[in-house]
């Protein structure tokens, strides 16, 4: 059983594999339309974490296939239930090492025309309000939500040697909104 990664799992999967191959899921785009109130904001203050969305065919996430042991799957599916709160959804995946075959992997997080969406989803949300709710969102133990962001360009950049146009119009006006109110506590 393989796993995908597109978020947080990139930097933490948090459960053991035995191999990981750097590739990308077709028909999705990444978006920050989930909230988050137990590591990137608050009950009070809501962050946001990343999530698919069923898009057209050209569209691609890059991100980690993780190699789950056949012994350890369904405890591994179970740990992951728990953290991202959605059902899997099979899909296709692409490495990039053009030498690999296609493969099917199960995703977490993801919003599709039949899937039942979790209470986490808020659904479209202008770009411009995401990114201004990351930037002033923090978690219970300290975790800021711009930096999921960041960490999230920086490992797609490093991957897959580009950044989609979503993710870094949303870390540019995090960066913004940053620059603005740093700007006017200095005044």
């Amino acid at each position: 059983m393989w796993v995908f990664g597109y978020g947080s799992l990139l930097w933490r999967p948090d459960f053991p594999f035995e191999e990981k191959v750097v590739g990308c899921v077709k028909g999705f785009s990444i978006r920050f339309w989930q909230e988050s109130v137990l590591f990137r904001g608050t009950p009070e203050k809501p962050g946001r974490v990343a999530m698919l969305v069923e898009d057209n065919v050209e569209s691609e996430v890059f991100g980690v296939a993780y190699k789950i042991k056949e012994d350890r799957a369904q405890d591994v599916l179970d740990q992951l239930f728990k953290r991202e709160l959605f059902e899997p959804v099979p899909t296709m995946f692409y490495p990039k090492q053009e030498t690999k075959q296609p493969f099917e992997v199960h995703i977490y997080n993801i919003v599709t025309s039949d899937s039942v969406r979790a209470v986490q989803y808020i659904g479209p949300e202008r770009i411009e309000d995401t990114a201004k709710i990351i930037s002033e969102s923090i978690g219970p133990t300290g975790m800021r939500n711009d930096e999921y962001v960041f960490k999230l360009v920086e490992i797609n950049l490093e991957i897959a040697g580009r950044v989609n146009p979503y993710l870094s119009d949303l870390e540019n006006l995090i960066r913004d909104y940053q620059a603005a109110r740093k700007e006017t506590r200095t005044q």
